[in-house]
């Protein structure tokens, strides 16, 4: 191998290099590279070992496992469902809890409105539940629970222990149907009794039964309506007039039918 090589510079001559120099300059750059790659290496393999370190302490510490179980709810059986599904996670790592596979389970519960799971570090889970308030029991072949908005919290086909009104319903989409904002101001009025037989029936709407007697009131003004019928009953009881029913649907008239026939009042 010769000792010299020429090269071509840019300045357009050419350099005599000696070829030694570039051996070991190659040699030394390598040398460098390697050296690199294996603090690379190094450093990764510390950075994952460390990594590995603090991520088995955190999962594994007793410092971070669940010893209390916060339950927020308004209900005292809704507390007692919830700390009988909480319990599992008691002395579980808290960064391994999956808030949103509690919060799945918890939706198959129909009775609850909002879910929240939270976090309390270093050993606290905390579980806020808002629930449907229970507003009317429908019944028909089934007792239908349901809140203010119409969505149903609970069936059975035993009467719910709830002192809430009850109304009859003869089937059909009642869901859609009932006046749910209308029911709610006649039964916050003064006119609501607890003992009231409240029917709903299609195309007569809301028909409560007074003393055996049906009063059609329809879908709407129901207050204003059921004024105007303690009106009507007391001029009937002045009269001593009978009557099989009384409608009310209609803005300018109502309609009673006597034991004997019917007339328009």
């Amino acid at each position: 191998m010769s000792r010299y090589t020429y090269v071509y510079t840019t300045k357009g001559v050419y350099k005599r290099v000696n070829n030694g120099e570039r051996v070991l300059k190659r040699r030394r750059h390598f040398a460098k590279n390697i050296l690199k790659t294996i603090l690379l290496i190094l450093i990764f393999s510390l950075s994952l070992l460390l990594s590995y370190k603090i991520i088995k302490y955190f999962t594994t510490s007793p410092y971070f496992e669940v010893k209390e179980i916060e339950i927020q709810a308004k209900s005292q059986r809704t507390k007692d469902m919830l700390k009988d599904i909480s319990s599992k996670f008691l002395h579980k790592n808290l960064f391994l809890i999956n808030p949103y596979k509690i919060k799945e389970e918890l939706k198959k519960f129909p009775e609850f409105k909002e879910i929240v799971i939270k976090k309390e570090f270093p050993s606290t889970l905390v579980l806020i539940v808002k629930e449907k308030i229970p507003f009317l029991m429908l019944k028909n072949h089934k007792y239908i629970l349901i809140d203010k908005n119409g969505d149903v919290i609970k069936t059975s086909f035993k009467k719910f222990n709830l002192d809430i009104p009850l109304i009859f319903f003869n089937g059909g989409d009642v869901l859609n149907l009932l006046p749910l904002d209308e029911l709610n101001e006649f039964i916050h009025s003064s006119y609501y009794r607890k003992n009231m037989i409240i029917y709903f029936i299609e195309p007569f709407g809301v028909t409560i039964l007074d003393n055996n007697k049906k009063v059609f009131l329809g879908k709407t003004n129901l207050v204003k309506k059921w004024r105007y019928f303690l009106k009507i009953k007391r001029e009937l009881s002045r009269n001593r007039k009978n009557f099989e029913y009384i409608d009310l649907r209609f803005k300018d008239r109502a309609y009673l039918m006597p034991a004997q026939g019917g007339f328009n009042g």
